[in-house]
């Protein structure tokens, strides 16, 4: 879990099956195409609440298995497939082990990374030859951002919130954009990528994620002095108007084949 979600376990568990519920049944498809089955070995790094993870391994079950890491594995050591392993592992800082998996797959991760072409050549350097990783990132720079037309206390706040972000985090708002050439650069072959929009409503399930993040981020902001608590309680409630309406950021899913 990223450092400024991980102050509060409750609502950053809330935030990781938030995720989950978004994100999980388009990667699912996606490895699908890619041809995930028995047998294969595959990684996921920085693997949140784990659903993807338990997925992945039914799927190579049962000649294949699973290793699943993140910096906090408090989710993650609930879960119970006998073909999955759960290790605590911080991609930036620590090695991985070369020429290891089928599979290797990283959500929402390289926005959060201090050097992503580093990170990039671990991941590949993990794969075994024709091995697949897959990436995905939300790029929030390719559509309008969700405050724009929106209340003007929200606008407010989310502005605030990227700032915030990227001070204290480095977090990288525009990555998804970049995947496909920081494949390309790492040597991968079979390069491409899709991106996914969506309309959501106050209120709606789907709108749910962006307002756990504002709350988890924003508080740190009203103690840092970036906004006022009014502020924040204001921005919060447009979250919950079903007259409100928002495009979800654009998510890039992009994918990569190591050469033979």
């Amino acid at each position: 879990m990223s450092e400024p979600y991980a102050r509060n376990w409750t609502q950053g568990r809330n935030r990781l099956e938030a995720i989950a519920r978004k994100a999980d049944p388009e990667t699912q498809r996606h490895l699908d195409e890619l041809g995930i089955c028995d047998g294969w070995n595959c990684l996921e790094i920085g693997a949140g609440s784990g659903t993807l993870s338990e997925w992945m391994a039914q799927r190579v079950a049962p000649g294949g298995r699973v290793v699943a890491t993140d910096v906090d594995t408090r989710a993650l050591d609930e879960l119970k497939a006998k073909n999955l392993e759960v290790r605590k592992h911080d991609v930036d800082k620590e090695p991985l082990p070369p020429g290891s998996y089928d599979l290797v797959v990283a959500r929402y991760l390289f926005e959060w990374l201090n050097d992503p072409k580093k990170v990039l050549q671990k991941l590949v350097a993990s794969l075994v030859p024709n091995g697949w990783i897959l990436i995905e990132s939300d790029d929030w720079g390719a559509l309008p951002p969700p405050s724009s037309g929106a209340p003007e206390q929200l606008k407010k706040v989310r502005e605030a919130f990227f700032e915030f972000l990227g001070r204290s985090s480095g977090y990288n708002p525009d990555v998804g954009r970049q995947l496909v050439g920081l494949l390309e650069a790492a040597g991968m072959e079979s390069v491409g990528a899709t991106g996914r929009s969506v309309l959501l409503r106050g209120g709606s399930p789907g709108v749910q994620l962006y307002k756990y993040e504002l709350e988890l981020v924003g508080a740190q902001m009203v103690e840092a002095g970036k906004i006022t608590s009014a502020d924040l309680a204001s921005a919060l409630k447009v979250y919950d108007d079903p007259k409100f309406c928002m495009m979800s950021p654009l998510t890039i899913t992009a994918w990569g084949r190591k050469p033979s």
